[in-house]
């Protein structure tokens, strides 16, 4: 019993997981993202410091009118890059050779499209 109670105190006091970095390939070049689970998030290291276009896009993400534009499959996040934020589509691909699409903003900034539809589709939008 103690043994449980130990590990429910430590896992209560623990601190909460940190960001983790990962790198995509996309266009041949090598770009570092912050990949936060909690938060599914996927953003280029570069918006860390400051508000990127990329991380203030998020909020202002929305499936409303989309339905159309969504018939056949299409990638949620994909659609709404292009249409609501006139973004670039790129694909990046991990050192494992995994592949996923990301939007990119006139900034230069970068965010995953999986972050964009999840966003997206938080109640209230």
């Amino acid at each position: 019993m103690s043994a449980l109670l130990l590990f429910l105190l430590s896992a209560a006091f623990a601190e909460p997981p940190k960001p983790a970095q990962q790198k995509y390939r996309i266009h041949g070049q090598w770009v570092e993202f912050i990949r936060d689970e909690k938060r599914h998030l996927t953003l280029s290291a570069a918006c860390r410091k400051q508000k990127c276009l990329a991380y203030k896009a998020l909020a202002k993400s929305s499936l409303a009118g989309l339905d159309e534009k969504l018939e056949g499959g299409a990638q949620p996040g994909a659609v709404i890059c292009r249409q609501q934020f006139h973004g670039d589509l790129q694909v990046g691909q991990d050192e494992d050779g995994n592949e996923t699409g990301f939007c990119k903003f006139k900034d230069g900034s970068l965010v995953g499209t999986g972050s964009i539809s999840y966003y997206a589709s938080r109640p209230g939008k």
